[in-house]
């Protein structure tokens, strides 16, 4: 790895970084950032990183073809402020060290079906261009190796379901419903429905089993029980998970004595212990929350351009996906809201008569997310939609574009728009 790949890596990560987290960023997403970059500065995998950027983002970007990520792409701060993914890895505590370790990074990637041949033509056309960034038959190995060619990236081909209430419950869901853990599934179901189960009485493991009603669901929560009650830090949490997970009966003996020396630092005692070892032990087969998490997303939004969008706003908007239909950013503050009317400039109406935001501050936003709720028939909702531009008046260029249409059973149309105040920025895509 030479000095140039280092620095453009560094170049490209730290602006992205920007565009992603603001000027003032949260201070434990820009200490992952610099822990991330000094990792891959030590392993010397810079070339990987820059690589993926050029071919992922760059060149999917500029052939307008839709990729979306697999594995544990989605747990690293440095892929998410590249714009390898576009789910933010705090947000659902996900494990850099998952992905940025010492092991060299697999990038897991799907590729909208109709131009899947096309996309591997010219990555591998990149690939052979660019020796000086990363040797050909690896770039082949660990970025083009594990591509899927998937129809629900085409976008038109295939509708996306409709928004659960709960996109954590569905996350959850996914990585239980396994044959080797449908068992644990059948248990979350019945205590998310009311059954009852009992804490471990150690405050920081039942934090952390609380998402999932006291299961060991995710890989993820193996890494926080090894960071908060065993007070281990580094590569080693991911060494201990692939011997528990591999069932490698010496070597998780030798670490079982290991982090009881470590727990003892954090004032746990021997039965403490004990109890938190059994939890991290009880489930060999816990799921990747980071594949998790992109497997669901993609079923409910079909195309990455949603969360392009939904990142590309002059200052940062931090939105929880449960509530990504309720939320209007005014210029970095969010304000929840929702209309339901008989027709849209009924709802339009009522939204701007009964919320408490000025024009000025959606024009200071830049952009307007809305989610209206409308029961009329298919020949009358491009009448509807056209009451956006005859209502709004005070905004100057403004364009606007529809995403996650559907309707539901009693055929009601749910429509969600994003407004484009002062027009649409540079680069920033057409929604479908």
């Amino acid at each position: 790895m030479n000095n140039t790949t280092r620095e453009q890596l560094r170049k490209h990560a730290t602006h992205g970084f920007k565009e992603r987290y603001g000027e003032h960023p949260d201070k434990q997403a820009l200490l992952r950032l610099l822990c991330e970059l000094r990792r891959i500065d030590m392993t010397g995998y810079a070339g990987y990183y820059l690589m993926a950027y050029r071919i992922f983002c760059e060149m999917a970007s500029t052939s307008g073809i839709k990729v979306w990520p697999r594995g544990a792409v989605a747990s690293s701060v440095v892929c998410y402020s590249l714009g390898l993914t576009e789910v933010e890895p705090l947000r659902y505590g996900l494990h850099s060290a998952r992905f940025v370790n010492e092991e060299p990074p697999r990038f897991q990637f799907d590729i909208e079906a109709a131009r899947f041949e096309e996309f591997k033509e010219k990555a591998t056309e990149l690939l052979k261009d660019n020796p000086d960034i990363l040797d050909y038959e690896t770039g082949c190995k660990y970025l083009l190796g594990d591509l899927q060619s998937t129809s629900y990236l085409n976008g038109k081909d295939v509708c996306p379901l409709p928004q659960p209430e709960n996109i954590d419950d569905k996350i959850a869901e996914y990585a239980l419903s396994y044959p080797d853990t449908m068992t644990l599934y059948e248990t979350y179901k019945e205590r998310k429905n009311g059954a009852t189960w009992t804490p471990t009485g150690i405050a920081k493991l039942d934090e952390i089993l609380a998402p999932t009603c006291g299961l060991l669901a995710y890989q993820e929560q193996m890494f926080d029980i090894m960071k908060l009650c065993f007070n281990v830090h580094g590569t080693l949490p991911n060494k201990v998970r692939l011997s528990i997970q591999r069932g490698e009966t010496e070597q998780i003996k030798a670490y079982r004595i290991e982090l009881q020396e470590n727990a003892k630092q954090v004032g746990l005692g021997d039965n403490e212990f004990d109890t938190a070892w059994s939890v991290l032990t009880s489930n060999h087969k816990a799921f990747l929350k980071a594949h998790a998490v992109c497997r669901v997303l993609s079923r409910y939004f079909n195309t990455t351009d949603l969360f392009r969008d939904i990142n590309k706003a002059n200052a940062v908007i931090r939105i929880d996906m449960n509530d990504i239909n309720k939320f209007l950013s005014c210029n970095g503050k969010i304000v929840k809201f929702k209309a339901e009317a008989d027709n849209l400039e009924t709802a339009l109406r009522n939204l701007f008569t009964n919320t408490p935001i000025e024009k000025e501050d959606i024009i200071k936003a830049k952009r307007l997310l809305l989610t209206i709720t409308i029961k009329t028939d298919d020949n009358l909702l491009l009448k509807e939609m056209d009451c956006l531009r005859d209502f709004i008046g005070g905004f100057k260029e403004h364009t606007f574009d529809v995403w996650g249409l559907y309707k539901d059973a009693n055929q009601t149309h749910n429509v969600s728009i994003i407004c484009w105040v002062g027009g649409r920025m540079n680069g920033d895509s057409m929604l479908p």
